[in-house]
């Protein structure tokens, strides 16, 4: 019996097979085939090779293009990163797609396409496409308008509009009608304003980004509370008002994902802890980000927290828990928590743990936390991989890190002492980051030997002793820091050897003895050894062709000889400071080939000659944008160190991005000669000029005036004659400015923008300078202020006199002067009778003097003497 089912069975299938034949995929189908090729010839794709130079007759295999395993017709086409030729509109020409009446993913992201529905190329011929269930636009430069066409798409499920500069909150109304969307991306546009109450009809939508836009209003009266389906919300750099109770979201009882930070955090109404902000929200969250841009949290942690099991990221910063200290709680009820981060919110108190054994990231830096670091911290989390405790009030030593697994350990700007625990150095072999800063810590350095060790801080400390050998022995050592100790000693060659060594930083300590032959090596970015005992000269490496170098810094040691004229091997150089040594010739021709130098810094030394004019080649003085060379070392870790630049003789700290907006040169306080080259004129983005204390001589050059960003200007004690011209007034960033001890002359600026702060000590010095604010005016009988011919070659004012020349003044009162006195000496030679009479004159004149002192001065002791005659003292 069971044989002749099976037998019918067989029977029928076969019949089946005959009349109803499965509809099998062969490829794809040819009308679609040509509709691609179409594609081809519209767009450009530099991602999609196999688009343009197909490799195969199957369109289903080219990239991008994705076919049904039934139908084989085309269900997905993915253009991402393709280019419209600059001949051809770049407008969204929808049409294109309508061959595909299966496609169910269109992905264009990437395209520079705009909307241009006035020639019927919006998304308004897609409602042909009811499959598509997948529209990603991201990063083109559609506007908020098409928003209002994508309504005609309600079978979308997935809308990606990320990075396309959309504006007007109005238009988000055009999506209200997509009832089946789950997923929308608006991430980086700028829309600004409240939401619309309509997005509340989005009753599947499961994953909404809106960071980085411009919303605001208060978010217990957004439409997002109504989401009933959401498991992922993203409000990331916003102005939303969101209260630090999230009571607006305790509804959503599928939220799992918050991205709340960078927004106003503010207290549930008015700050009143009511029922919703004490009881159970319905949501269990995995990851919450929640940080404040102003306002404040309140006086403890939000009573929600306390109701979470599930927690995996925990991100609360800059929110001010005043009246809190670390939440042991949290790591006690949610077992599974990974990343626990609480940065910046006033938490006081001492540190107590308990045993996790999932925690693997913990930073709660910038509190008030105080009191000794437990010493069992690495045996209570015995998977922490990133531990940051930086600017605390930690205090007492070290504990003794012990871990296989901890890779970054920042305690950086705390009150630790003591001497360092070997096991930092041993026990930790996975230890790729170690930040100590800002400490009291003592003793010598440890030899560190790690050969993960990337990143080594221990600047600013009371470290004594010479820089350890070990250090050789840690080959990935990328960033090594232990300036500002008491570390004595010489620096070793070995460093210039260390392959991976990038940035140096040996300043402010105690070393001695010459450079090494090598150092800087051709692969480091940054070196720092001002503020040493450094002696000898600074040689390059003849052999090395090429330098990697940006940054040098060996101010303030005792090198002497002339610079090197390989200097411009080092030619990627930004930053060079030499200052306060005894460096001596001229300025190197090779400085004329450091195309990007963006700050210099020579002063104090003995350098002389001419100053180079061929600093006008340098382009990047006038075009100073962020230099993406000069960057961060990973997240904490800032690759540019500190630099000292001196002003007016007050040194100011440049470090991170104001370092990049910092340019000048100053040649101040050595022996240069020759005239200011014309050609600075062409630095126009340039903020320091100090050339003062030299013996510069001839004119202020009135290109000056082209420093659009000039903030300090510099001239003071050189020989620089002529006026100061008058095109300076104009310089409006200027907030330093001396011209003193020179020999100018004329009137002294109009007293009008930053001209009208200066006072007398930056004018002083010069006799023939006269005008506010210095006490001499002009005057008729003053020296006028010469004329300065403009550019059609006529003078500025009419009413101004010429130049005066202090040296040709000088020399013609002195022959004046001489002839004079020869020609009355001639006189009383030859003639016997006006001399009688010129020597009577001249003893008359004597004997009056005489008697008018005998008369009127009065007598020293030592001259009184007893006169007989008189009975008193008289003198003689």
């Amino acid at each position: 019996m069971a044989h002749l089912v099976a037998h019918l069975a067989l029977k029928l299938m076969i019949i089946l097979l005959l009349f109803f034949p499965i509809d099998q995929s062969n490829g794809c189908l040819d009308d679609e085939k040509v509709a691609l090729l179409h594609l081809k010839s519209s767009f450009n794709s530099t991602a999609q090779e196999e688009l343009n130079h197909p490799t195969t007759e199957d369109c289903c295999s080219w990239q991008g293009i994705q076919c049904s395993q039934t139908t084989g017709r085309v269900i997905s086409i993915d253009l991402f990163d393709f280019q419209i030729p600059e001949t051809e509109s770049r407008c969204l020409n929808t049409t294109l797609f309508l061959p595909f009446p299966q496609l169910a993913r269109l992905s264009l992201a990437h395209g520079s396409l705009v909307d241009c529905p006035e020639k019927n190329h919006g998304l308004e011929g897609l409602p042909v496409l009811p499959h598509l269930e997948i529209l990603d636009l991201s990063f083109n430069k559609f506007t908020g308008s098409i928003l209002s066409s994508i309504r005609v798409l309600p079978s979308l499920r997935t809308l990606r509009l990320r990075g396309n500069g959309m504006d007007g909150v109005d238009n988000l109304r055009g999506l209200c009608s997509l009832k089946q969307l789950r997923v929308l991306d608006l991430w980086n546009n700028h829309f600004a304003g409240e939401l619309p109450e309509c997005l509340a009809n989005l009753t599947s939508l499961q994953s909404l980004d809106l960071s980085d836009n411009h919303f605001t209003g208060d978010i217990s009266l957004s439409p997002l509370g109504s989401l009933m389906s959401i498991s992922e919300l993203r409000l990331t750099y916003n102005s939303f008002k969101i209260p630090f109770s999230l009571s607006p979201f305790f509804n959503l009882s599928k939220l799992k994902t918050l991205y709340a930070d960078h927004n106003q955090v503010i207290y549930s109404d008015g700050g009143k802890k009511n029922s919703a902000f004490l009881s159970a929200p319905s949501f269990q969250l995995q990851t919450l980000y929640l940080s404040a841009t102003e306002g404040h949290g309140g006086d403890n942690f939000p009573a929600f927290l306390h109701h979470q099991r599930e927690l995996q990221v925990l991100h609360i910063s800059n929110v001010r828990i005043a009246n809190d200290g670390f939440p042991a709680w949290l790591l006690r009820n949610n077992s599974r928590l990974r990343e626990l981060n609480l940065v910046n919110d006033s938490l006081s108190g001492g540190l107590e743990f308990q045993p996790h054994w999932n925690l693997i990231q913990l930073d709660i830096s910038d509190n008030n936390l105080e009191g000794p670091i437990p010493s069992n911290i690495t045996n209570f989390l015995p998977n922490m991989s990133s531990l940051v405790m930086s600017n605390n009030g930690f205090n007492g030593r070290i504990p003794p890190f012990e871990s296989g697994k901890l890779m970054y350990l920042d305690l950086s700007s705390n009150k630790l002492s003591g001497t360092l625990p070997g096991t930092l150095a041993k026990g930790c072999p996975l230890l790729r980051t170690l930040v100590l800063s800002g400490n009291r810590l003592d003793g010598r350095l440890l030899e560190f030997e790690l050969q993960s060790l990337k990143t080594l801080r221990l600047d600013h400390n009371q470290f004594q002793g010479s820089i350890p050998i070990g250090l050789s022995r840690s080959p990935a050592l990328n960033f090594l820091d232990v300036s500002n100790n008491d570390l004595s000693g010489t620096i070793p060659s070995w460093l210039s050897t260390m392959p991976s060594l990038d940035v140096l930083d040996l300043s402010g300590n105690d070393l001695v003895g010459e450079l090494p032959r090598g150092l800087p090596s051709p692969w480091m970015t940054q070196v720092y050894l001002s503020k040493n005992r450094l002696v000898g000269q600074f040689l390059i490496d003849s052999i090395s062709n090429e330098y990697r170098l940006l940054i040098l810094d060996v101010s303030h040691n005792r090198l002497s000889g002339p610079v090197p004229r390989q200097i411009d091997k080092m030619y990627r150089l930004r930053y060079i400071l030499l200052n306060n040594n005894s460096f001596q010739g001229e300025m190197p021709i090779g400085m004329c080939k450091l195309e990007h130098l963006r700050l210099i810094d020579l002063s104090s030394n003995g350098f002389s000659g001419d100053i180079l004019p061929c600093i006008k080649t340098h382009a990047h003085w006038s075009r100073l944008e962020g230099d993406d060379e000069i960057g961060f070392l990973g997240a904490a870790t800032p690759a540019i160190e500190p630099m000292e630049i001196t002003t007016k003789a007050f040194p100011y700290s440049y470090q991170g991005r104001n370092l990049l907006l910092m340019s000048g040169i100053n040649l101040s306080d050595n022996n240069f000669t020759g005239e200011i080259p014309e050609e600075f004129g062409n630095l126009t983005s340039i903020r320091l000029l100090n050339l003062s204390h030299n013996a510069l001589t001839g004119s202020i050059p009135s290109t000056f005036s082209n420093f659009e960003q000039i903030e300090s200007l510099d001239l003071c004690h050189n020989n620089l004659t002529g006026p100061i011209p008058t095109q300076l007034v104009d310089l409006n960033s200027l907030a330093v400015f001396s011209v003193a001890y020179n020999n100018l002359s004329g009137r002294t600026p109009e007293r009008i923008a930053q001209f009208a702060t200066f006072n007398e000590n930056c004018y002083e010095g010069n006799l023939f300078l006269c005008g506010w604010p210095l006490p001499k005016k002009c005057t008729p009988g003053s020296p006028p202020q010469p004329l300065l011919p403009t550019e059609n070659g006529g003078d500025e004012d009419d009413d101004d006199g010429e130049v005066i020349d202090i040296e040709v003044f000088v020399s013609s009162f002195t022959v004046s002067f001489g002839m004079v006195l020869a020609a009355i000496a001639m006189v009383l030679y030859i003639n016997p009778n006006w001399r009688r009479r010129w020597f009577y004159h001249v003893e008359v004149v004597m004997e009056g003097c005489y008697y008018f002192m005998v008369d009127h001065l009065p007598v020293p002791e030592k001259y009184k003497v007893l006169d007989p005659s008189s009975g008193g003292l008289s003198w003689q």
